[in-house]
């Protein structure tokens, strides 16, 4: 029996010391590809989920990086942020897609706590978790945390397939618009205003923040277009900027108007669409401030 008790912990520390040189390794790997070093023109990076992913042409914003991510919560910008941060030195400014679904629980438990989307993201970001995220994922997921020293395995599998895993601009071709305007109709007439907030969300949107803060690095919020059965429908979002990120810029261009052609769905931008955010946004030339926040206005 003893022998037995022996075994198993000599298996045990095998298999500990086994994902202490996979993590060690993953780590030199990272460090190595560089996927956040940028050129040396770039100054300024944009980040956050698909809302940004699809609308900022960074060919056409010359000097600006794209590495924001479909399905990104704030806890994986912040994930990124801090990489970049340390290996670029001309980054002066953060743009931050800021939607009000960004700020909603349901989202926060679809794309940060669900068991399925946390086991993906960890086999990319696993190598990016310091101590201080680790521990957050001990107290929420720590089941899933322990299954993602596992799942790191896949770690060299996915980078090899293109850095571009973390985030970047693609064109959008999908056409969903006329089938969600038939869902919204509906939705609308159930009255369906549901929304909580997501306070993991808020303070990782406070450590981004924070962090912008201590490295003199400018963070503005950007709510890219939406079609326009949703501009009346975002007093959950501009309440919340106000009472928790007034001190943080908020460019606002949810209501710029665009054709049904610029749209692939009620939220995200296809090809179209982005040529043209992306040009008014490079020249911000037609921006307001109105109630706490820079909103798009045409002249």
């Amino acid at each position: 029996m003893k022998q037995f008790v022996n075994k198993i912990l000599i298996l045990k520390l095998l298999v500990l010391l086994v994902l202490f040189v996979v993590s060690v390794g993953n780590r030199v790997l990272f460090d190595y590809i560089k996927p956040f070093k940028l050129a040396c023109n770039v100054n300024e990076v944009i980040l956050g989920d698909s809302h940004a992913k699809f609308a900022f042409n960074d060919s056409i914003l010359v000097h600006s990086k794209n590495l924001s991510n479909s399905a990104d919560s704030y806890f994986y910008s912040y994930l990124k942020l801090k990489k970049i941060i340390s290996e670029n030195n001309c980054i002066d400014t953060i743009f931050l897609s800021f939607s009000e679904h960004n700020l909603n629980k349901d989202i926060e438990s679809r794309w940060l706590l669900n068991d399925t989307q946390l086991k993906q993201r960890l086999r990319l970001y696993f190598p990016l978790l310091d101590g201080e995220d680790l521990l957050f994922l001990l107290k929420h997921k720590t089941i899933d945390l322990f299954i993602g020293t596992f799942n790191q395995l896949y770690f060299p599998m996915y980078v090899s397939r293109g850095t571009k895993k973390f985030g970047g601009y693609e064109d959008l071709y999908l056409d969903n618009l006329a089938q969600e305007l038939e869902n919204f109709k509906k939705q609308e007439s159930n009255n369906d205003t549901s929304f909580i907030k997501a306070d993991i969300e808020i303070e990782y949107l406070r450590k981004i923040a924070k962090l912008c803060r201590i490295k003199k690095i400018s963070l503005i919020l950007v709510n890219t277009p939406l079609h326009k059965v949703l501009h009346n429908h975002q007093d959950n979002l501009y309440q919340t900027y106000n009472k928790y990120f007034l001190d943080i810029p908020f460019f606002d261009y949810s209501t710029m108007s665009l054709d049904d052609s610029c749209f692939t769905d009620l939220v995200h931008l296809n090809k179209k669409g982005a040529i043209i955010f992306s040009n008014a946004f490079r020249n911000k030339d037609d921006l307001e401030f109105k109630d706490n926040r820079y909103v798009y206005m045409i002249k």
